[in-house]
């Protein structure tokens, strides 16, 4: 299984009197696009400050990229911060060219100058800015400075990329754009953590969606939502999610190179002994975690990826599921 690269460990973090985060265990795996969703001061930039090591007032235990923030100094601290970037929600523009804000980043780092230029370039014509390279930064507008940070940090290409609401104040005719550099730093090896607050543009970047609500982790609002693709299999087409050990599930669509699922957990039974059924999904797992949530109990079942499914208490008691 894919190791930690983020665990935090009972993590608080006040401003003053008042909790702005209070993180009991959170482990991140290393690569891909995880999510974290919430509503204004739910936490979510406070979380992504305390991962990046620059939060005050932190408490608990940090770890990040094999390494504890707080507890770096001097040149430990400075090799520890390159291997990493945040990218805040109000982009900051250095006094000078788009070009230049762009390449800052891998000038600090020491990359040669034909590599600058070269990277500089695809990470602003990814992002449609093509053609602006020697306007003023301080002279553009909101959303195409928000694209500039974005350019800065797909050249840069982090191990761990920080990213806190990028897509707030980019037109619609560029929001693709954007999206598809998110998705490249992940392709290309990053792990890329992104801040936002519309749910619904989370789940299309990624299934691994974390919510916060008053700094601490909550219940997802969507259950079993897995990003993948469609094959042609023997038995017909088959889905094969991108978070699964060899999961394949049988489902009635067209081949495609990149969809969204999601089961109901009401629809999915839980058996102890195998079931008398002509459903085309039986799997084996093992429960993980009970949850009770109002009259059901969400039952959590690693099958190659957790899957929940609700039942009843007296269901559960029948069984006898721990």
């Amino acid at each position: 299984m894919t190791s930690p690269i983020i665990t935090l460990e009972g993590v608080e973090v006040r401003y003053g009197t008042r909790r702005a985060l209070a993180i009991e265990h959170l482990d991140v795996t290393q690569g891909g696009v995880h999510m974290v969703v919430g509503g204004n001061g739910a936490g979510k930039s406070t979380l992504l400050g305390a991962i990046a090591g620059i939060a005050r007032g932190v408490s608990g235990r940090v770890r990040v990229l094999g390494a504890e923030p707080y507890r770096l100094h001097g040149r430990d601290a400075l090799r520890h911060r390159r291997r990493l970037t945040l990218c805040p929600q109000q982009a900051w523009m250095f006094d000078a060219s788009v070009f230049d804000n762009v390449a800052y980043g891998l000038r600090r780092h020491g990359h040669p100058r034909g590599a600058i230029a070269r990277r500089s370039t695809e990470a602003l014509a990814a992002l449609g800015l093509a053609g602006m390279e020697r306007r003023s930064a301080r002279a553009l507008s909101g959303g195409e400075a928000q694209r500039v940070a974005l350019a800065r940090v797909l050249a840069l290409a982090p191990e761990l990329a920080l990213l806190d609401e990028p897509l707030v104040g980019v037109d619609a005719a560029h929001v693709a754009s954007a999206e598809r550099a998110i998705l490249a730093l992940a392709e290309a090896g990053a792990t890329v953590v992104v801040a936002t607050h519309d749910i619904e543009r989370a789940y299309t970047l990624s299934a691994r969606v974390l919510r916060l609500d008053a700094g601490q982790l909550a219940p997802p609002l969507i259950d079993n939502l897995m990003t993948g693709v469609v094959v042609r299999g023997d038995d017909g087409p088959r889905f094969l999610p991108t978070i699964g050990r060899g999961l394949s599930l049988a489902v009635v669509a067209e081949a495609s190179d990149r969809v969204s699922v999601a089961l109901d957990p009401s629809a999915i039974l839980v058996s102890r002994a195998p079931l008398l059924s002509s459903a085309r999904n039986v799997l084996q797992g093992r429960v993980t975690g009970l949850v009770e949530r109002g009259d059901v109990v969400a039952v959590t079942v690693d099958v190659g990826a957790p899957l929940v499914a609700h039942v009843t208490p007296v269901s559960l008691r029948e069984l006898d599921i721990t």
